[in-house]
C-alpha cells in the first residue's frame, strides 16, 4: 500500500497516456458495462484540454509510476462559470488515502481561483463506492439525467 509521504501531484505529461487509457478503461467497465472505450477518441479530447489548461489534468504519481488521476474543466453556463469533474480514478491498491479528496479539493482551489462559483459531475447510478465518496465531499443530488438507447 502507498504512502501519501511517497505520492506526488502533478500536471499530466503526454507519457502518462497508456496508463490513464487503462485507469479509464477499468472505470468504464465499472460505469458503463460492456460498453468499448473509444480510446482515440479519449485521448484527443484529454491531450486537447491538458494542452489549453494544464491545472486541469493532474496526475498522482508513485515511484514514477501513475497511481491515479483528475481531469476537470471549466465552462459557462446561465448562472456564471462553473467546475466540471470530468474524470477521477485512484489505483485500488491507493484507495482510501485521500487521494480522491486531495485531487478534488485540487480542482475545487483552482476552479473557485478563476471565479467559479460550483463544480457539477455525473456518476453513474451502479457506482455505489463513487455516490458514497461524493456525498462525503458534500456534493448533492441537483439533476436527473435519463438515457434511452437507440
Amino acid at each position: 500500500m502507498a504512502t501519501i509521504d511517497s505520492i506526488k501531484q502533478r500536471n499530466f505529461r503526454e507519457s502518462d497516456l497508456p496508463q490513464i487509457i487503462e485507469f479509464k478503461r477499468k472505470s468504464n467497465k465499472v460505469s458503463f458495462p460492456g460498453k468499448k472505450l473509444d480510446a482515440d477518441k479519449f485521448s484527443e479530447r484529454l491531450l486537447k484540454c491538458s494542452e489549453r489548461s494544464p491545472e486541469c489534468v493532474q496526475v498522482l504519481e508513485k515511484d514514477g509510476e501513475v497511481i491515479g488521476y483528475i481531469w476537470f474543466s471549466c465552462r459557462e453556463g446561465y448562472n456564471g462559470k462553473y467546475g466540471r469533474v470530468k474524470q477521477l480514478f485512484i489505483e485500488e491498491n491507493s484507495r482510501r488515502l485521500k487521494l480522491a479528496e486531495a485531487l478534488v479539493g485540487h480542482a475545487e482551489k483552482h476552479l473557485a481561483s478563476i471565479g467559479a462559483k460550483s463544480m457539477r459531475l455525473a456518476v453513474t447510478e451502479t457506482n455505489v463506492p463513487a455516490i458514497r465518496f461524493y456525498g462525503k465531499m458534500k456534493y448533492k443530488k441537483t439533476r436527473i439525467i435519463m438515457e434511452k438507447r437507440l
